[in-house]
């Protein structure tokens, strides 16, 4: 399945409804959707990711991470989240040292790295 395909059915929109958000002819959505050989351009493409808020790696299936931004946003928010909770704050005191809470942080940032090398492992398989 075509990855515009999924984010219109996400949005429950037919072809034509998103070609006319898009102010685009209806068979450019369903050229793109059948992985026709046109030469698309860029502009198309650009708007059909601000639509529906994904990259343009994802749009054309080189990304599992749909929203790069969000996608790191919500690492960090979990990342601040357990910290805090692991803080030196004497309600919530536990365990961990300063270290500890470091090297927990660290391994957040490379479960996002590993994250990101098996999106893209993925989408080389799958070609």
């Amino acid at each position: 399945m075509n990855r515009l395909n999924e984010l219109r059915a996400e949005k429950n929109l037919k072809q034509e409804d998103l070609a006319k958000i898009l102010s685009v002819d209806i068979g450019m959505i369903s050229r793109y959707e059948r992985g026709s050989n046109i030469m698309v351009n860029v502009d198309f493409e650009n708007n059909i990711c601000d639509y529906f808020g994904c990259s343009l790696d994802y749009l054309r299936g080189r990304s599992n991470i749909k929203n790069e931004a969000k996608y790191s946003e919500t690492l960090k928010k979990i990342s601040s989240m357990i910290m805090n909770f692991y803080s030196s704050d004497k309600k919530n005191k536990q365990d961990l040292s300063d270290e500890d809470l470091a090297q927990f942080e660290d391994f957040i940032l490379r479960f996002k790295e590993l994250f990101q090398q098996l999106s893209k492992s993925r989408y080389h398989f799958q070609k």
